[in-house]
């Protein structure tokens, strides 16, 4: 969704979220690499994905392939420029994936399931694994602390009912700045997976753990599409 608020709050919390991400979206985009030796040659389809996750990584390993689908138009294709001007961005409509069976070689979802309604979430890795031959999909950990979307402690954890209240008082809040509609749709919109119900929308898949003090962040299961 876009956001409706003013352009210098937008600017301060998109620089303190890109400054705390930055050092994670690396190891996510090292790990495609470790995983997947010639993954820059690869053709590669980033679901529900935005320039920002590319641009944290180096432009050497951007994928010479690489087309993003999301289901909104935010002026992603015109803020693709100079070593991603290559990248290609599609609507869809957040159910099927607009291409054939086995269209790409790599699919990679980053923070994007705790989005999706419960009811299609099962589709959505269903989707993946149909037009991918391999998948990276990562997701927030249910047992970290800190909700990252809010930047809120323990905000995830308590009943819905009251977490509706208290995302008021969270970091996010006040320094974006949204309307009282955003609020609403944007809590409602998001509800973290436990690993165990992220596990059974990929069975079978490699587990790789981001980890603070100990603690894990966020789950990446990947593996090979059958």
């Amino acid at each position: 969704m876009i956001e409706d608020r003013p352009a210098g709050a937008e600017s301060l919390w998109t620089r303190i979220v890109h400054a705390c991400s930055e050092h994670f979206r690396r190891k996510r985009g090292a790990l495609f690499r470790e995983v997947l030796l010639d993954f820059t040659a690869l053709k590669v389809l980033d679901v529900g994905g935005s320039r920002h996750f590319w641009e944290k990584q180096d432009p050497a390993n951007v994928p010479a392939n690489l087309t993003v689908v999301n289901i909104e138009d935010d002026g992603q294709a015109r803020s693709y420029t100079g070593a991603f001007s290559h990248v290609q961005v599609i609507l869809y409509d957040g159910k099927r994936l607009p291409f054939e069976d086995r269209a790409f070689d790599v699919v990679v979802c980053n923070s994007v399931i705790e989005h999706v309604p419960l009811e299609l979430r099962a589709n959505l890795a269903r989707e993946i694994r149909r037009v991918s031959r391999f998948y990276f999909v990562q997701t927030p950990a249910f047992v970290f602390p800190i909700e990252p979307h809010f930047f809120c402690p323990a905000l995830h954890w308590l009943p819905r009912g009251l977490a509706r209240h208290a995302v008021r008082l969270s970091p996010w809040r006040f320094l974006s700045r949204p309307s009282e509609q955003h609020i609403r749709d944007y809590f409602d919109e998001i509800r973290i997976l436990t690993l165990k119900e992220f596990r059974a929308y990929l069975p079978g898949a490699a587990l790789s753990t981001e980890r603070v003090l100990g603690v894990p962040k966020s789950y990446t299961l990947y593996g090979a599409s059958e």
